[in-house]
């Protein structure tokens, strides 16, 4: 496997095992010196090669892993259209509609992705009758594939005007 040290460094899921391989080479190369200054410990430095070619085959190994990774992800959309709507319950059901956006849109922002409101339609008193937003970020379908179909809630409305508890 051709390895490009450089560019192991500059993802950070590779950057540690990227310093392991410079510190095994440096480790061979001071092993090769050793040998060349003495050559009656060439027996010994025999074992210090083996040693350091299994432990350059576990990392690479390793390495191989998180790039295969990388790949599985990035198969997977990175962006996607959030739909909110209020369903029956008037404008109760459209304040719920806007906490449950915005509740999606708080997890958004402490993950680190970027939306972007599409279109929206408000109700009288607040509320989203409908909400479209267009997230992008890494994972976000992968996160977000299951978040579908109806959400309920049952409570006393803020819209109660009669006193009821």
């Amino acid at each position: 496997m051709e390895i490009d040290i450089q560019e192991l460094k500059e993802n950070p899921k590779t950057a540690f095992f990227a310093s392991e391989l410079e510190r095994l080479d440096r480790e061979l190369e001071d092993v090769e010196k050793t040998v060349t200054a003495d050559p009656t410990l060439a027996e010994l430095a025999e074992d210090d090669r083996k040693n350091i070619a299994e432990q350059r085959a576990a990392l690479e190994a390793q390495i191989q892993e998180i790039l295969e990774a990388e790949k599985k992800e990035e198969e997977f959309p990175n962006e996607i259209i959030l739909e909110v709507r209020a369903g029956a319950g008037g404008e109760e059901a459209a304040l719920f509609a806007e906490e449950l956006a915005w509740m999606y849109r708080k997890y958004t922002e402490a993950k680190g992705w970027q939306e972007t409101i599409v279109d929206e339609s408000r109700a009288e008193l607040g509320g989203y009758k409908y909400g479209s937003f267009e997230i992008k970020g890494q994972g976000v379908y992968k996160e977000l594939q299951f978040e579908t179909g109806v959400h309920r809630v049952q409570r006393v409305p803020e819209t109660e005007s009669q006193g009821r508890v």
